[in-house]
């Protein structure tokens, strides 16, 4: 439910402000330089399996019981971004972000125990968008559409805590060349300023990752980074940051 809302507000906002708009601003020879803030939906599944497993293992076969649990579905994330108007209807842009996310495992029985970890990403890339045109009304909206690419450099830390014992660490690191698709509309207060709805869907699965610490001694460092899939098994960890993510942001135009 809180997915929904997350997606369905924004478009509802794109109608709204679509409706009383009349045509595009031309972007030729225009520079922009604006900032966004959103959230981005994700479902990481390799890191929420684990979740999962440790409840197996410590509340259903040891008898511990869940205190809290939280899946890794999306956190905060920002964008800034560059562009150019190649031609009054093609902007080409550069991005650059972070993205965040972070879940839990915590339940008491002889001991207290905690799991924590997070997910974190910068990302830099390049890509194109079409402006259209949007048919009445009396401000000045563009409505763009587009696509690229993105190199990401992920970044994965998991904490273990237990009362009577030193706390463990492990953490991970991988990169990848990541794509996105998305549009959105930029509503011109001013000819220099605009406010900005952006719907951007990523495309990014990291198969696997490096050992940068393992307190638990599975993976070496430099090594793929492993995690338990059952009680005496480990795999790779997999990271996938494919998701839905929505931005409100500011860009002031040159040119």
């Amino acid at each position: 439910m809180r997915r929904a809302w997350i997606v369905m507000v924004p478009i509802g906002l794109l109608m709204l402000i679509g409706a009383s708009c009349n045509a595009a601003k031309d972007v030729k020879g225009e520079f922009g330089i604006g900032g966004n803030v959103g959230y981005a939906l994700m479902d990481i599944k390799g890191v929420n399996d684990f979740i999962n497993l440790n409840e197996d293992i410590f509340t259903n076969l040891f008898g511990y019981t869940t205190e809290s649990k939280d899946y890794h579905t999306g956190g905060i994330s920002y964008r800034g971004e560059i562009s150019y108007g190649v031609t009054s209807s093609v902007v080409l842009t550069g991005t650059l972000g972070s993205l965040v996310s972070t879940g839990w495992y915590a339940a008491t029985g002889p001991t207290d125990i905690r799991f924590d970890d997070s997910v974190s990403a910068t990302f830099f890339g390049a890509g194109l968008s079409v402006v259209g045109v949007l048919p009445t009304g009396g401000q000045t909206v563009n409505l763009s559409f587009g696509g690229g690419a993105d190199y990401y450099r992920v970044n994965y830390r998991m904490l273990h805590t237990e009362t009577g014992n030193p706390d463990q660490e492990r953490i991970a690191e991988g990169s990848k060349i990541g794509y996105h698709l998305g549009g959105g509309l930029a509503w011109y207060l001013t000819d220099n300023i605009s406010l900005g709805i952006d719907v951007i869907y990523r495309i990014m699965r990291l198969p696997q990752l490096t050992t940068v610490k393992d307190d638990w001694g599975l993976s070496g460092v430099g090594e793929p980074f492993q995690v338990y899939s059952g009680l005496f098994t480990t795999k790779n960890l997999e990271i996938d940051l494919s998701g839905l993510g929505v931005y409100l942001g500011i860009c002031f135009h040159l040119g």
